[in-house]
Parts: structure tokens; sequence; C-alpha cells
């Protein structure tokens, strides 16, 4: 197995030698081991595809303006990895035959984020400006901390069957920062304040039209509901543990009326 560890920046345009094939603008991993040491930063102009038997070991920075394919049977990076991965291009997308565990990922620029696959970031979750597109696949916050996401002024969008998933241990409020620019743009997030310490999960998906339209009649409200909203609605599932949680929903008081 060929082996390669970085160490200070690296600019990437055309890669060879680690991989069994390469491109211009894409980096291949076809078998290689590979180490970022705390430190380093290894910048992709392009995109990154890990293949056959490829994997990362991170505890630096990658950076890269196109596409994260992995194509390999593991999750690319080794567990304990506590890396950073960010996405600074345009429209990219995180794709491939498998999923990709990602220690912190950052989402750059207002731009669409789109994710093809389930994909989990075990520490740290940075969205910024972007909308991360998640179609009807699943991200996983796995790290329970209530401070693992943040964002600036992006969102996470779903379609009918994709949904956004934390862990929680604690009763503090984790945010689902949930939207969609399909037809009318809205910001709708969700704070779900869980009544114990114990763990859970708590999965949230954001439709952006009437719930009637997927079979969820607005006029089978019962009382004491006086008003079902028939523009948008979430879809929201406890995974994991037994206990109840508070929900406080975003809604704006002139546009959702």
């Amino acid at each position: 197995m060929n082996t390669a560890t970085f160490s200070r920046l690296f600019i990437v345009s055309i890669f060879s030698g680690l991989a069994l094939g390469a491109q211009a603008q894409q980096v291949f991993y076809n078998g290689a081991s590979v180490h970022v040491e705390a430190g380093a930063h290894i910048f992709i102009q392009g995109g990154f595809t890990n293949q056959g038997s490829g994997q990362v070991s991170s505890d630096g920075i990658i950076t890269l303006t196109g596409n994260w394919i992995n194509n390999a049977s593991n999750n690319v990076f080794t567990p304990g990895d506590t890396g950073l991965v960010v996405l600074d291009g345009t429209t990219q997308t995180i794709q491939g035959t498998g999923s990709t565990h990602f220690a912190r990922l950052s989402m750059k620029n207002a731009s669409i984020k789109t994710i093809s696959v389930n994909t989990q970031v075990t520490d740290a979750l940075i969205i910024d400006s972007s909308e991360v597109a998640l179609s009807n696949d699943t991200l996983f916050l796995s790290n329970p901390a209530s401070n693992s996401l943040s964002r600036s002024i992006g969102y996470i969008s779903n379609g009918l069957n994709g949904a956004f998933v934390r862990a929680t241990n604690s009763s503090s409020a984790y945010l689902f920062p949930m939207g969609s620019a399909a037809g009318t743009t809205r910001y709708r997030p969700i704070e779900v304040t869980p009544n114990t310490n114990a763990a859970h999960q708590f999965g949230i998906g954001f439709i952006n039209n009437d719930p009637s339209t997927d079979g969820y009649l607005t006029t089978n409200a019962n009382s004491p509901a006086c008003f079902v909203n028939d523009q948008w609605y979430h879809k929201v599932a406890r995974l994991v543990g037994n206990d109840s949680a508070v929900l406080a929903i975003g809604f704006d008081g002139v546009a959702d009326t």
C-alpha cells in the first residue's frame, strides 16, 4: 500500500503518485493511505474521489472546490480523526456509492451543497451561508453537544423522505435549521429541547408545500386546534430514546397566515 504524509500547505490541481489514476481537476485515491497531520492544509482545485481501498487519516484541513465522491467500501476517514473538510466552491455535491463520515465539515459560500448519499458528521457541522440540500438522504450529526452545529444564514433543505438527524444527551436546545427554496423561499427552524439528559436521536425534515398534497389533510384537525397551516409542514421523528421533548417551531406571523 502507498502511504504519504502531509505536514504543510499542499495545493493540488493535477495529482499523481499516490493514486493509480489521476486527471486534471480531480484527485483520485485508489488503494492509497494518506495522512494529513495537524497544521497541514491540502487545497484541491477541483474534486476528490475515494475508491478501491483508499483511506484518509486527517487531523488537518482539506479544502476543495469540486465534488466529494466516495466509491470505496469504507467511510474515507479513520475513526477518531479530528480533521476539517471545507467545501469552498460554488455548487458542490457529496456523493458516491459509500457514505463518508466527516469529523468536521464546513460549507462555504452562498451556494447549494447537495448531499446525495447518507452522510455523517462526528464532531462539528458548519453551514455558514450555504443551502445544504439533502434530497431524500440523511445528514447525521452524531456529536451530542448542542453547540456542534453553527451557521450564519445557511439552512438545510430536504426532499419528502430526507432528514437532518441530531444526537442529543442534554436538556439543552438543539437547533435544526430547516428551510427550502422550492416555491416560496422559507427558513423555518425547529429547536428541540429534550426533557432529560438521556441519549436520544431526533430526525427532522421540512416540506415546503401544503400538507394535503402529501396525504396529511389539513381538514382533519382535531379539537382544540382551530387552524392548520396549509403552506408547509415539518416531519419530526424520535429515532432513539423514549423521553419527551419540547419543540419550538419557527413561524412567520405575517407570511404564514
